[in-house]
């Protein structure tokens, strides 16, 4: 069951809150990211000293990082943040829906609470750059489980557009240039960034993730490994330690592996293997 629009809304709002994402995760160089910033192409930067993003700002960077190695112009990438994050209506068309809307089921205190962001131009103003049709579509596909999201640009008309899909949006525009940025296995990495750093994870993904949450919070994982398939949501916590190859045969004829885990080996030094523990969950 797909979620409401003002459920999107609040799901978009919380993912917003954790900031988590930096440019070392894409390896991006700092001297890239500075031109990038002098460019204008990532129109959220408040901090000029430190870059941390939440989930789509990462998702947006990662856009800016593939479709600037495919050569487009930075100026046309200006105008295509400008158009997604400034230039939209997505939320005044929310909130007038929801305001104007004879059945809906806000509460009062709900209700006064929009009407307050309303009437305040700087609330209005950050809302407006959470709320887009590019959150709002992101966070549809996700929670709806699609199994490939693509971000697709059409340099000719600098146009863009979302689908879960590799295909052609419109039959009209079938011999238009298409560059299709696949988004799914970067989001996955982001999530699992999220769960590193900062021990938590966005409401957006509280039913799917919080068996993941739970062990990454008590066991602390080196890191993790998340993959999407079709049917359901599965991953693997990695445990990475440094040890002699007396050591690894000691632990091993000591601990018993949970079932279904298997382990790497990978020579670090003289001495020292690089030793690690792959245990999947689904």
């Amino acid at each position: 069951m797909g979620l409401s629009k003002l459920e999107t809304q609040n799901q978009i709002t919380t993912a917003f809150s954790i900031w988590s994402i930096k440019p070392k995760d894409f390896g991006v160089t700092s001297r890239k990211v500075n031109y990038w910033r002098s460019k204008g192409l990532l129109p959220f930067v408040l901090d000029e000293k430190h870059l941390v993003m939440n989930i789509y700002q990462g998702l947006w960077f990662h856009i800016i990082h593939q479709l600037t190695n495919l050569g487009i112009a930075s100026d046309e990438l200006f105008k295509l943040g400008k158009k997604i994050w400034y230039d939209n209506q997505a939320y005044d068309e929310l909130l007038k829906s929801e305001l104007n809307n004879p059945h809906s089921k806000l509460s009062e205190h709900e209700r006064e609470m929009l009407k307050g962001i309303k009437n305040d131009p700087i609330l209005m103003q950050t809302m407006r750059q959470e709320i887009t049709d590019f959150t709002l579509t992101l966070t549809e596909l996700f929670v709806n489980n699609k199994k490939q999201i693509d971000f697709n640009y059409y340099p000719e008309t600098n146009d863009w557009a979302l689908t879960g899909e590799i295909k052609d949006l419109d039959p009209k525009r079938v011999n238009e240039v298409r560059i299709a940025i696949p988004l799914t296995d970067m989001f996955n990495k982001l999530i699992a960034t999220e769960l590193n750093v900062t021990g938590n994870c966005s409401d957006l993904f509280e039913d799917s993730y919080q068996d993941m949450l739970e062990i990454v919070q008590r066991k602390k994982p080196k890191y993790i490994e998340f993959i999407i398939n079709e049917d359901e949501g599965k991953f693997s916590c990695v445990y990475e330690s440094s040890k002699t190859l007396e050591d690894i045969i000691r632990y091993l004829r000591n601990n018993d592996l949970p079932q279904g885990a298997s382990i790497a080996i990978k020579k670090r030094n003289a001495s020292h293997y690089v030793f690690h523990i792959i245990t999947p969950h689904s």
